[in-house]
C-alpha cells in the first residue's frame, strides 16, 4: 500500500498486482502511477523524466519546427486534442508521432 502522500486514489487502479497489468495491453502506456514510481523506473533503467522545460519544449514543436506556438493551426489541433476525452486506454506506446496529435 502506498501512502496517500505519495499517490492518489486511483494509483494502479488499472493493475491487478504490482507486476500483474490485468487486461492492459503489453504496449498500453504506464498511467496512474506516482511521479516517485515513474522517477524510480527510469532510474532502475539508467533514464531520467524529463524536467519541466523539456517537456514545454517539447510540447512547443511539430513535425517541422521546434517552436510551433505562433502558428494559429498548430493552437488549433493543440486545443482540438484537449476537447477530446482519451477514454479509458491510451494509445499503444510508440505507434504515434511524438506530438501525439493524431
Amino acid at each position: 500500500m502506498v501512502p496517500a502522500l505519495y499517490a492518489g486514489g486511483g494509483y494502479l487502479a488499472d493493475w491487478r498486482a504490482a507486476d500483474d497489468f490485468g487486461d492492459l495491453p503489453a504496449d498500453a502506456p504506464v498511467t496512474r502511477v506516482s511521479w516517485h514510481a515513474a522517477r524510480a523506473y527510469c532510474r532502475s533503467e539508467g533514464a531520467r523524466l524529463p524536467a519541466w522545460h523539456e517537456w514545454e519544449m517539447a510540447a512547443a514543436a511539430d513535425a517541422g519546427r521546434r517552436d510551433a506556438r505562433d502558428d494559429p493551426q498548430w493552437r488549433a489541433r493543440i486545443l482540438q486534442w484537449y476537447a477530446q476525452p482519451t477514454g479509458r486506454l491510451l494509445a499503444p506506446v510508440g505507434r504515434r508521432r511524438v506530438d501525439g496529435l493524431r
